[in-house]
């Protein structure tokens, strides 16, 4: 790929960067869905965390001859927030006007970048815009349209998750945080807030940029048309109930807390936030939940208060 043409197409390209770990399938199901897209001035930046099964080779395979698809092979796990960051910069060098991060474990609409970046163009007012995202299956299951949450309790999630699109989600809506599965930006902003977030490693990077976004009273909007369709954390054993996204997802609502929470006082909110885990805890031990997975759950708690960040502790 030639620098000189990208920078010719800067005004409206987009660099869709798509962060890969041992996730051969899913990702080349993905890039075949991106490169059926109507929208022509993108560029696909594959970034991978130091896989182990073939998936470069796969994907190098299948779309070597692509002009438009970038390799990144990274030397170690850098985690999601680490990933994306490598080829946030990578887009940014290359003079991408917009970025937008995917998940691997995704399938686009061939019309999904037109309305998001049409939200952009038209409002300086917005920050971040994210999509209408499905689960894979049932196809019509609302996953995410949009985040809320309180920063002094972390207590919020998506809109209209497990809920059947029967059309009460066919305007825009303007919320507290995109998520990371599908987060669009102008290049540009990030040499104002920031990067993700290294010390999250993986899960709420994207609220706690949202966040950041949100304090240069710049919005974070929902966009209807845009569709796509979500795996759900398919990259881990367990899915949602994988014990080390249980580990992140524990320990990372507290730093995220913690960290965005002018005001944050560990014996005011820290201990409602404690309490509020540990009832979690209590009622996983109650339902006979796997017992790997709560003990992970405890043990993020524990690293919070230990104040270790970054991959989990005891892992590389």
């Amino acid at each position: 790929m030639k620098k000189n043409r990208i920078l010719e197409q800067q005004n409206t390209s987009v660099g869709i960067v798509v962060l890969n770990w041992n996730g051969k399938a899913d990702t080349l199901a993905c890039f075949e869905s991106i490169f059926n897209c109507t929208y022509s001035n993108y560029y696909l930046y594959m970034v991978d965390n130091d896989s182990e099964d073939g998936s470069v080779q796969a994907v190098q395979t299948q779309f070597g001859d692509k002009n438009n698809l970038v390799i990144i092979k990274n030397t170690s796990n850098l985690g999601f927030s680490g990933g994306n960051n490598v080829g946030i910069r990578k887009a940014e060098e290359d003079g991408m006007r917009y970025i937008l991060l995917l998940n691997n474990d995704t399938e686009v609409d061939s019309g999904f970048i037109e309305p998001l970046v049409d939200a952009l163009e038209k409002d300086n007012a917005i920050g971040v815009v994210t999509s209408k995202i499905y689960f894979a299956e049932p196809s019509r299951k609302i996953w995410f349209f949009g985040g809320f949450m309180n920063r002094n309790t972390g207590i919020g999630g998506p809109v209209g998750g497990q809920v059947i699109d029967e059309g009460q989600f066919n305007n825009a809506l303007e919320c507290d945080y995109a998520t990371g599965c599908l987060l669009m930006v102008r290049a540009d902003l990030f040499k104002k807030v920031g990067y993700l977030d290294d010390e999250f490693f993986y899960l709420c990077e994207d609220v706690d940029f949202c966040f950041r976004v949100a304090d240069l009273n710049l919005k974070i909007v929902a966009i209807p048309d845009s569709l796509i369709w979500h795996k759900v954390s398919a990259s881990l054993e367990g899915g949602e109930q994988s014990p080390i996204r249980l580990y992140f997802k524990a320990r990372n609502q507290m730093m995220l807390i913690a960290k965005n929470n002018k005001n944050f006082s560990f014996f005011k909110h820290g201990f409602f936030l404690f309490k509020y885990h540990i009832q979690i805890i209590l009622r996983r031990i109650l339902k006979g939940m796997p017992f790997k997975g709560t003990l992970y759950y405890l043990r993020g708690l524990i690293d919070f208060l230990l104040g270790r960040t970054g991959s989990m502790s005891g892992r590389g």
